[in-house]
């Protein structure tokens, strides 16, 4: 009986196709391995986060109206909705007991740095040198006046102050306030030397 032989173009096709899932099975082994080198894959979230847009401000000069006296704020920020403000932390006044007077600087504003009040605020606690602590708020209001202001406290706010009474006085586009709010603890009180720029008209 005579032996059937393959036909040598479907030897061919044979070799050619055992060639070619060799070399994928080579090409595969090799994907492998270098994944392992190049170490674990990242878990990356399928979408990235949304970063918020944070305003930044420039740092308004009147921040700086108290530094040499010891009254430097901190930064100038928003920190509330819409509310842009700063503040000195309190400068005790000698050694009170069972706490000393102090003095704070307070600033609020706008976004783009535009301040709308200024207000340096002392707060009794020690009786017995009440007369030094007003003193030294009268020091410091004097300079803030006249850094904001260019001009000089009159002699009417400057004797309402060291009274420790409030008042009220127009100051270009700003209003000059002197408050004074007494605890209900009856063992002290703040005084408020305030300056509130007004609104423009028809605002």
């Amino acid at each position: 009986m005579r032996r059937k032989t393959m036909p040598i173009t479907t030897l061919i096709g044979v070799i050619l196709l055992v060639s070619f899932v060799c070399i994928v099975l080579i090409l595969v082994d090799n994907s492998g391995e270098s994944s392992k080198n190049e170490g674990p894959a990242l878990n990356l979230p399928a979408t990235a986060p949304a970063i918020r847009a944070t305003k930044i401000v420039s740092q308004p000069p009147e921040t700086d109206y108290l530094t040499e006296i010891g009254l430097k704020t901190n930064a100038y920020k928003n920190r509330a909705s819409g509310a842009w403000s700063c503040f000195s932390p309190y400068q005790e006044l000698g050694s009170g007991f069972p706490l000393p007077n102090n003095l704070a600087y307070y600033l609020t504003g706008d976004g783009v740095g535009n301040i709308s009040m200024m207000k340096v605020v002392l707060n009794i606690n020690d009786h017995s040198r009440e007369e030094e602590a007003k003193n030294a708020l009268l020091h410091a209001c004097r300079m803030l006046y006249q850094k904001a202001m260019r001009a000089s406290l009159t002699e009417a706010v400057e004797r309402t102050l060291l009274q420790g009474t409030s008042g009220e006085w127009p100051a270009d586009s700003w209003t000059l306030s002197l408050t004074r709010d007494d605890w209900a603890s009856g063992k002290g009180y703040e005084l408020g030397f305030i300056l509130q720029r007004r609104p423009a008209c028809g605002l």
